[in-house]
């Protein structure tokens, strides 16, 4: 099973050019934040991912996104279940919401979802009140 550590090595090999991030804010997450709420920093870690993505989109600079979602596809998978339960359907619903909040189709990233993904993202869709049927 990925661990919720294990999880953001991961992202960051697929999505090098978010290395920045967390290299400046990564420090602020305490040893106790981990082991007592460890959900919540990759929640912070996976809303600001979004952020990114949308920018890589509005540049033009799509190449991780395939990476990225296969990486998703293993934590959706293999990870803990708090990552599966929560983390990946926050960040898809992160997607979601702020990709539509700024006037941009989330389809452009949705189409790089791997199988299994994209399957958990049409359930999600259909529970939650963050998505919209495409």
């Amino acid at each position: 099973m990925i661990s919720k550590r294990e999880a953001i090595p991961l992202v960051l090999k697929a999505c090098p050019g978010f290395q920045k991030w967390w290299d400046d804010m990564g420090p602020l997450f305490s040893e106790r934040l981990w082991q007592e709420d460890g959900w919540k920093v990759l929640s912070v870690f996976f809303t600001n991912l979004t952020w990114h993505l949308l920018a890589l989109h509005h540049d033009q600079k799509t190449e991780a996104f395939t990476a990225l979602s296969q990486v998703i596809e293993r934590l959706l998978v293999e990870g803990e279940p708090e990552i599966q339960n929560i983390s990946v359907k926050d960040f898809l619903e992160s997607v979601q919401c702020i990709w539509n909040y700024n006037h941009v189709d989330p389809n452009h990233f949705f189409v790089f979802l791997c199988p299994q993904t994209a399957q958990y993202l049409r359930q999600v869709q259909h529970l939650s009140p963050f998505f919209k049927a495409p």
